[in-house]
């Protein structure tokens, strides 16, 4: 513990950090994109294939860089880049307690794996308690997991889904990211 900041040891240089909510924080590399993370590992919120904790940066991805990443309380999720830069494939890992994944499973995953039902061109992504929600290319808006209040956005009953279900009402509300 310590009440003043500490520079991260095995770090590269760094655009972005993420840590909301959760006992482990993660950093994207400036350079490649790529996904480094440490702390508690309960879960494999790391996502280094492994639950045990993490004391100092452990590389997670390198796949092709990373555009966007989000933590939760016990879950954390990518957007890998296209080459061809018009947003990328979506990755998420932990807990998946609700289908928070959006794997179609309830298992928990302790390496990135790809969310399923959303189609293509993934540019942002979010993780909140126990669901995660994305944006596409189009501007459509998907979320998957816990539905008890709602919280998907898809007019249905409060089920939860363990796939991406496209939130209801925002067609043409919110703009279509440019490349």
């Amino acid at each position: 513990n310590s009440q003043v900041p500490i520079r991260v040891k095995s770090l590269p240089k760094v655009s972005r950090l993420a840590g909301e909510g959760g006992d482990f924080t993660c950093a994207i590399s400036q350079d490649l994109g790529d996904v480094y993370c440490w702390g508690d590992n309960f879960y494999g919120t790391i996502g280094d294939n492994s639950i045990s904790q993490r004391r100092l940066p452990k590389l997670i991805t390198a796949h092709a860089g990373v555009l966007d990443f989000a933590t939760g309380s016990q879950d954390a999720c990518s957007v890998s880049r296209d080459v061809s830069g018009g947003g990328g494939g979506a990755f998420c890992w932990g807990r998946n307690a609700q289908g928070e994944v959006g794997d179609n499973s309830l298992m928990e995953r302790h390496v990135p794996t790809a969310v399923t039902g959303h189609g293509t061109g993934v540019r942002k992504i979010s993780v909140f308690g126990f669901h995660s929600c994305l944006m596409t290319n189009t501007g459509a808006a998907y979320c998957s997991g816990d539905n008890q209040t709602g919280q998907l956005g898809n007019n249905g009953a409060p089920t939860d889904s363990q796939t991406m279900v496209q939130v209801s009402g925002l067609t043409g509300a919110m703009a279509p990211l440019s490349t």
